[in-house]
């Protein structure tokens, strides 16, 4: 098995688990959210690290991929292209023992541009 193979493997194997992720949480709640609020959708993601060990942000954001393409095979977003979710951000949190992991929340795109419209004015 080539090591293209292996990451092809891995990256499918990740890419299930973040879906089956994203299906424990679509209570009835979000889903009703998210058909209040239709596409586009900013994604701000935020990465704990348990330990300090400095991380590149760009290696980080695409190792998250394989968890949007979960996302979009659980039925949270239709499709993960830039009309569905045009924008996002990444923050690396190191040194959180506690709580490490994955926080992503789902921000409606129009909400946002509405909210920074009137910050301007």
């Amino acid at each position: 098995m080539s090591h293209w193979s292996a990451n092809s493997k891995l990256a499918a194997e990740e890419r299930e688990r973040w879906g089956w992720l994203a299906r424990e949480q679509m209570t009835p709640h979000v889903k009703a959210w998210l058909r209040a609020n239709p596409p586009p959708y900013l994604c701000r993601y935020q990465v704990r690290f348990p330990n300090r060990v400095n991380r590149d942000w760009l290696n980080v954001a695409a190792a998250l991929k394989v968890a949007e393409d979960g996302f979009v095979d659980a039925g949270l977003f239709p499709n993960d292209n830039n009309a569905i979710v045009p924008m996002g951000s990444v923050e690396v949190v190191l040194g959180d023992k506690e709580n490490h992991g994955v926080t992503l929340e789902v921000v409606a795109y129009a909400e946002r541009y509405s909210d920074s419209l009137s910050e301007r004015t």
